[in-house]
């Protein structure tokens, strides 16, 4: 793939738009949101996203599972998002529908309560993302980009990719940057190692837990 142009990385308006915080949609109401998702291995992506405006993310989840019990499967999670010196806490829940389907709800949250996923979390994501609008025709042109830090404090070969589904009869955009290699999430061919690079490179575990003995604190309320 060989259609990378130097004016992918300027500021050029036709390919790229600053990135507001998350949250445009932070008023409670449920939305169904659709998206394909790649995990993508680029060679050099200090370079490829030196130019973007990027937001600084730090989320923390609760999984919730789909039992006899309940009506759905989900996610609640609580993020941190920072451009500058704005700052926002934004609580959002989602509901499966489908592989990469879902009902999603937001709402503005508070540094406490991040602090209480902090707490609750087994895992999180630490991560820089910045989005991009592809120039063309149709509706499914946003691309939003996740870079994860290595310990060295470059950014991972390894980055995820979400497409926006805003029409499903308009065709997916191509990427617009070179790439090494690529896996679709939803195949079951790409199953286990989509499942290590979560692993490896997209998840933090948990900085709070520290080894106890016997802690009483790790039972489960009775519910009242």
């Amino acid at each position: 793939m060989s259609f990378i142009k130097k004016r992918l990385l300027s500021q050029d308006d036709r390919l790229t738009r600053a990135i507001s915080l998350e949250g445009n949609e932070t008023d409670g109401l449920a939305r169904r949101e659709k998206e394909i998702v790649y995990y993508v291995k680029v060679q050099n992506p200090d370079e490829l996203f030196k130019s973007f405006t990027k937001e600084e993310q730090e989320q923390w989840e609760i999984k919730v599972p789909r039992t006899v019990d309940n009506a759905a499967g989900g996610r609640i999670r609580v993020r941190k998002a920072k451009i500058g010196n704005e700052l926002k806490y934004i609580l959002t829940s989602k509901t499966f529908i489908d592989k990469n389907d879902h009902d999603e709800t937001e709402l503005l949250t508070t540094e406490s309560m991040f602090n209480q996923f902090r707490q609750m979390s087994e895992s999180g994501m630490i991560k820089h993302r910045c989005e991009l609008k592809i120039e063309g025709d149709g509706l499914n042109n946003i691309i939003e980009v996740d870079l994860f830090l290595t310990p060295e404090g470059h950014y991972n070969q390894w980055i995820k990719v979400d497409v926006e589904i805003q029409d499903l009869n308009s065709p997916l955009p191509k990427l617009p940057f070179d790439y090494l290699e690529i896996l679709e999430d939803g195949i079951e061919a790409n199953e286990k190692r989509i499942s290590r690079l979560y692993t490896d490179v997209f998840l933090t575990k948990n900085p709070l837990i520290l080894p106890t003995k016997n802690d009483k604190t790790t039972e489960q309320p009775k519910t009242s």
